[in-house]
């Protein structure tokens, strides 16, 4: 009697790993989110509208006028190779006076490292940014797109910003 609850209590103990695991691989293979209809079809006429077509093997985000005006932008990164591309098009205002428009890119954690990506030029359809370089930004999760006025050595006014 006592060796079949032994053995009863070894197959429930089995039974139980089984389910844990098979739940747990379950879980653990829960496809990322993915943009949504909108989102896509937004930087699909970005895409369009700049006759740029980014790869699909990049990250993609939508970038939105934290202003509460209609600009709008989309931005993509890679890290492939040993190069990190960052490509921003951007859908803005043509800026007064002699004021331009940096990307910055910003590390979200207690450093809140900032690196400047450049200068946005204009291009048919709106602003563009390229950026190539040998160091992995992957983990600058924030991206910035602001207002600058000649002479200023830090970020200016938000005007597009997303995450990745």
């Amino acid at each position: 009697m006592a060796r079949r609850i032994f053995y009863f209590l070894i197959l429930i103990a089995i039974i139980a790993l089984v389910v844990f695991f098979v739940r747990r691989n379950q879980v653990s293979q829960t496809p990322e989110p993915t943009a949504s209809p909108q989102e896509t079809t937004k930087q699909q006429e970005l895409q369009n509208q700049f006759r740029y077509q980014i790869p699909e093997n990049t990250q993609k985000i939508t970038l939105v006028d934290v202003t509460g005006g209609n600009s709008t932008g989309l931005a993509s990164r890679i890290y492939e190779n040993g190069i990190f591309d960052l490509v921003v098009l951007a859908d803005l205002p043509q800026p007064s006076n002699s004021n331009y428009y940096n990307v910055y890119l910003i590390k979200q954690d207690e450093s809140q490292d900032t690196i400047l990506a450049g200068t946005m030029t204009q291009t048919k359809g709106g602003y563009l940014l390229e950026f190539q370089s040998g160091t992995d930004y992957s983990d600058y999760s924030t991206l910035v797109v602001s207002l600058q006025t000649p002479g200023e050595t830090e970020i200016g006014v938000d005007i597009l910003q997303g995450n990745f």
